[in-house]
């Protein structure tokens, strides 16, 4: 009777009952609508916060852009990059050789600043709110 979510997150707690350092998970957002998969990273945020490190294998470079401290790139058998997500995801080289894309956050947040429309001083946004909110704070040119 559970949905395809609630089984998931189901799953999740009775892992996490068993108090692990460790949570490694393959595509945990894999089929859910876009405010489970919300609701479910945000989650795993709260249990990474409690001590539990976390691993997720994922091909949606969008949440793993948002939500990692880390990013591993596997191609060809073995690693080809690894770091913190704004230097990966600026190797644009890289992504064109391994026929993947940057994220919509990092590509929007690296035009808006290129254009010096958001404050470079700033952290790169990660995330949909932080870049709404460095577009607000942004003082806009005032045409004439």
């Amino acid at each position: 009777m559970l949905s395809f979510g609630q089984r998931k997150r189901v799953a999740i707690a009775g892992i996490l009952a068993m108090q692990p350092r460790y949570l490694l998970l393959d595509e945990p957002s894999a089929g859910l609508d876009p405010i489970g998969a919300s609701q479910l990273l945000a989650a795993l945020r709260r249990i990474s916060e409690a001590n539990t490190a976390i691993m997720l294998a994922t091909h949606d470079v969008d949440s793993a852009y948002e939500w990692a401290d880390r990013i591993v790139i596997f191609g060809a058998g073995r690693i080809m990059c690894s770091g913190d997500p704004d230097t990966v995801f600026a190797d644009q080289g890289l992504l064109r050789q391994l026929r993947m894309r940057a994220p919509l956050i990092w590509e929007f947040s690296s035009a808006l600043r290129f254009k010096g429309l958001i404050d470079t001083t700033l952290a790169i946004p990660r995330d949909r709110e932080s870049l709404l909110a460095q577009i607000s704070a942004a003082r806009m040119p005032v045409s004439e």
